[in-house]
């Protein structure tokens, strides 16, 4: 997944490709334009509506089947994330 700036009025668990979350005014982290990809993704929002929100793909879902906390499938793309980085 992929942290990024949501328009407020976008529920979260709102499921759409990252193209459609482009074309509702999803931008990247930086503000940035996301790619017009048709993958799909799932948008979360970390502690409610003015939280940080983020666009989440399949490998989250699957983390899930270990453990159902979305704080622990985050911390660990994004540790990955960090991993890939270094």
């Amino acid at each position: 997944g992929r942290e990024v700036q949501a328009p407020a009025d976008l529920p979260a668990g709102r499921r759409d490709t990252v193209a459609a979350f482009a074309k509702a005014g999803v931008r990247d982290r930086e503000g940035g334009p996301l790619p017009n990809s048709d993958i799909p993704a799932v948008l979360l929002r970390m502690d409610g509506p003015g939280g940080r929100a983020f666009l989440t793909y399949h490998n989250f879902q699957v983390i899930k089947i270990w453990n159902r906390s979305d704080y622990f499938a985050l911390s660990v793309g994004l540790l990955s994330d960090q991993l890939k980085a270094a």
